[in-house]
This record gives C-alpha cells, structure tokens and sequence, in this order.
C-alpha cells in the first residue's frame, strides 16, 4: 500500500460528479479506499478537517482546487472558520 497518491485524466461532468459522490460518501462513513493500476490508498478523515477551496478564471482556462486534510489524532476545540457559501449557477449563456 502506497502512502502517497495521484491522478489526472480528462473527464466527463458525469464521471467528475461520480468520483465526487463516492468521495462525499467516503468522507461520510469516515473511510476512503482509492486504488488505480494496482496502488491503494486508505484514508480515514475522522474529527475536524481542514477544508481549502480555489476557484480561478483565466482567459482560456478555469480551475476548481478542492483539498481536505486532517490529523490522525484530531484536536478538540478547533476554531472552525465562517461556512463557505457554495452552491450551482447559471451559465453565463443562460441568462
């Protein structure tokens, strides 16, 4: 088992929303197993998570950075941070 992980690869919204549902469910149940070409990697995000979002527009290119990271022994009494407001928009074309 690998103690360090990476995937790129284009696509489709389809299969991003997947990925993200799975990662939601995994973060739910506390345990994520990722694998590909025969590494794994098993994490188990548990208490209070640290929680970056990055969203840039370029002229020809947009990013979305989502990264979460967390201790293996959690701290109690963390100071949380005001909640992120993220939610889906209109195209630009739509309006």
């Amino acid at each position: 088992m690998s103690n360090r992980f990476r995937y790129d690869a284009l696509q489709d919204r389809e299969a991003i929303v997947a990925y993200l549902e799975s990662l939601t469910e995994g973060i739910r149940q506390g345990h994520i197993e990722i694998s590909h070409k025969g590494e794994t990697l098993v994490l188990s995000p548990q208490g209070l998570i640290d929680f970056i979002f990055e969203a840039k527009v370029s002229e020809d290119e947009r990013k979305l950075a989502i990264k979460l990271r967390w201790k293996e022994c959690p701290q109690e009494g963390q100071d949380t941070q005001e909640p992120l407001v993220l939610k889906p928009g209109k195209r630009a074309n739509d309006v």
